[in-house]
């Protein structure tokens, strides 16, 4: 501890916005450093973060500045990494510890009624949607339809954004992807391409705490190619459940 902090003590899986400066341990030189540059953003949690560094932010309070010593093995393992750290190089990390939260559990807000016509979704007991595809043929366009406003910050572009979802053909009605299967939230930039193009278009310009109905033709999700390894055609219409959990 190098200088002790007055707000919220950090719990396991917060997101904690941070500045922070990493030192080679064995070169002694400076690695990277997010003064005079963005804010980083680092999950307290071991199972899904560098170990020495999420367990170096857990049970801190918000305002501390920390020093982290993080070993070889609790770091990048015996990878390395680009910033000069070989595998075998102790890292040391000032931290600031600016700000941490946790993501919601589900969409929270206010509940918007729908057109009839869509696709509708209900959730079970276990807390797993089901998605039920109409009998009507595809939409032609793309359509953005929120389910629940949720009462958070306003999404934009280029921000990361933590999500639950379930992807599901329009063609079969079986689901292709869920995260309620996977048990891995989407953790992804929104749009900047690293999703396809009616998932981006469609939840920039939401909020946090919002479920939003996607349902994107071909154009809108994977093209004329579409995607055999989640048996969609060229020519077929998906449909997804968003809950906008957090954003970044």
């Amino acid at each position: 501890m190098l200088k002790p902090g007055t707000g919220a003590t950090i719990a396991k899986g917060q997101r904690v916005t941070l500045d922070y400066l990493l030192v080679n341990g064995t070169s002694g030189k400076e690695a990277d450093t997010t003064w005079g540059k963005s804010k980083a953003n680092f999950l307290a949690d071991p199972a899904k973060f560098m170990p020495g560094l999420a367990n170096g932010m857990i049970g801190q309070k918000v305002g501390s500045r920390v020093l982290v010593g993080v070993t070889p093995k609790d770091g990048f393992a015996d990878t390395g990494n680009q910033l000069g750290i070989a595998a075998d190089d102790t890292m040391l990390f000032v931290l600031d510890l600016e700000a941490a939260s946790a993501p919601l559990a589900k969409a929270t807000g206010t509940a918007v009624t729908p057109p009839a016509g869509l696709p509708t979704v209900a959730f079970g007991a276990d807390g797993k949607p089901t998605v039920t595809i109409p009998k009507t043929a595809a939409p032609k366009k793309l359509v953005v339809q929120p389910l629940i406003k949720g009462t958070g910050k306003k999404i934009t572009k280029g921000q990361t954004i933590t999500a639950a979802y379930v992807g599901v053909n329009y063609r079969t009605g079986k689901p292709f992807d869920s995260s309620y299967q996977t048990g891995n939230l989407l953790d992804q930039p929104i749009g900047v391409g690293a999703l396809v193009p009616g998932f981006d278009a469609g939840i920039v310009g939401q909020t946090v705490g919002s479920r939003v109905l996607l349902v994107l033709p071909p154009a809108s999700g994977y093209g004329k190619t579409g995607n055999a390894q989640a048996g969609i055609k060229g020519t077929d219409t998906i449909v997804f459940v968003v809950d906008v959990l957090d954003a970044y």
